[in-house]
């Protein structure tokens, strides 16, 4: 064997020794770190909206949705009807909050259409005052009255008239 050949075989086999010194340190490094202790805390929560929801009803009647003109909840037409001179004729209506949030109502609404509210002494229609920003708690209601009044001198020509009354009452969640 010639002193090159030794010199190699000693490279050599310190760099095996050296490699499999590296693989160990790294081993050792790897089982140190998978024998420590981990832990996780999750955390988790639902999230939801409160409900907004108006209804009314006629005197007597169920609860129901009346969200547009078109799905007005009716007033019997025997309500207002067989007018005379000096008659004053009423209805209540309630409006109920079915939803979860308070409801803060602005003042009703009122249209009288028709040849019975218009000309020179017309009947007149009116409803409760609600002041601005009333609230309305959860599961409240709150009557109103709509009132329809004909002159005590009222001119001929409104005998068989007729005439159409829309009530709107509209509420905000603040």
């Amino acid at each position: 064997m010639t002193a090159s050949t030794s010199s190699k075989r000693t490279k050599r086999s310190t760099a095996i020794r050296l490699s499999l010194a590296g693989l160990a340190l790294v081993g050792i490094g790897a089982a140190a770190t998978t024998a420590a202790w981990t832990d996780n805390v999750f955390f988790s929560a639902s999230a939801s909206t409160m409900t907004f929801n108006l209804q009314g009803k006629y005197a007597g009647g169920t609860f129901v949705e009346g969200d547009t003109s078109g799905t007005a909840i009716a007033i019997p037409s025997t309500a207002f009807a067989n007018l005379t001179p000096g008659d004053t004729k009423t209805a209540v209506i309630t409006v109920k909050n079915a939803g979860t949030l308070t409801a803060y109502l602005s003042p009703a609404s009122l249209s009288a259409t028709g040849d019975l509210f218009a000309g020179g002494t017309p009947a007149t229609a009116s409803i409760t005052s609600i002041t601005a920003a009333t609230p309305l708690a959860p599961g409240a209601e709150l009557d109103l009255t709509v009132t329809v009044t004909a002159p005590s001198v009222w001119a001929n020509s409104y005998q068989g008239k007729s005439g159409a009354i829309t009530v709107q009452v509209t509420g905000a969640s603040s």
